[in-house]
């Protein structure tokens, strides 16, 4: 499996950019992107999502066998058998934290009441 430096020059080379190109649309240095393919330096959250958002498949990103990746490739097998759960990942992408909290705790509670109501039958 190749790690997350493997991923980001994979992807660089894959669209033909240089490493000064890719790193400006990164918005990062191009020192600190050698660092990341070299595996030397760890890219943050917010380097991953402008990875996901010039076009990375966040499953082949997280897909390295770890239990993230496999949760992250669940997600995803769930998702295209649920549309229903699609539009909901979809809807809550552009949520604050706190409304995300809120939906989470929601989304806790429907499914405590769910089986309790199993059970009382």
């Amino acid at each position: 499996m190749k790690n997350i430096g493997e991923k980001f020059k994979e992807f660089r080379k894959k669209n033909n950019f240089s490493q000064i190109e890719f790193a400006k649309k990164l918005n990062i240095t191009n020192v600190s992107l050698s660092r990341i393919e070299k595996n030397k330096e760890q890219p943050g959250r917010n380097l991953i999502e402008k990875l996901i958002s010039l076009g990375a498949d966040p499953v082949w990103i997280f897909d390295d066998g770890s239990a993230f990746g496999n949760y992250i490739k669940s997600i995803n097998e769930r998702k295209k058998e649920n549309p229903l759960l699609e539009k909901l990942i979809e809807t809550a992408q552009d949520l604050s934290d706190s409304d995300i909290l809120f939906l989470i705790q929601t989304a806790e509670h429907l499914k405590t009441k769910a089986i309790n109501n199993q059970i009382n039958k």
